[in-house]
């Protein structure tokens, strides 16, 4: 009768260690693990584009959170001067924020030259605030010229 009391009570205890284990790590403020994949928010692709985009918004977070956007942009049909460059707004606890959308593949700056074939992409991770839009703008410096295209995708996942 001893012997099945004692084992009993290790059984107890060893279920109350794995289902409070699991509570632990969130009371302390700790990152919880395992394999969640990110929601896809929204998807944007645009093509042929010849000029500015004035503050589009992509999506309106309905809760804080975390979210990554990640952009890629081309030149499809060259120019003869100008660059188009990318930049990513939204709203987090700080107050209004600005990064850039894009980062061209050489390293110098968020634009796309339009007198040479080029690329830019990068992957942003912001903190969204409920209700505040989040907005992309491609501006064009100076006025471009001599026929340019390019394209843009842009990915929103939820973290």
């Amino acid at each position: 009768m001893k012997h099945s009391s004692y084992v009993w009570r290790i059984l107890v205890l060893a279920l109350s260690f794995v289902v409070f284990s699991q509570f632990i790590p969130r009371m302390h403020g700790q990152a919880e693990t395992g394999n969640r994949t990110p929601i896809i928010v929204t998807r944007l692709q645009l093509t042929h584009q010849t000029g500015a985009i004035n503050d589009m918004p992509l999506f309106t977070p309905t809760a804080d959170g975390l979210y990554r956007v990640s952009a890629y942009a081309e030149m499809t049909t060259l120019g003869t001067d100008g660059e188009i460059c990318g930049y990513l707004n939204w709203v987090d606890g700080a107050g209004t924020q600005r990064a850039d959308l894009i980062k061209n593949l050489n390293g110098t700056g968020p634009c796309l030259f339009v007198y040479q074939p080029s690329s830019a992409t990068a992957d942003t991770v912001i903190s969204g605030k409920a209700g505040h839009p989040v907005a992309f703008e491609m501006g064009v410096f100076p006025p471009l010229s001599g026929s340019p295209e390019y394209s843009l995708l842009i990915t929103v996942e939820q973290l």
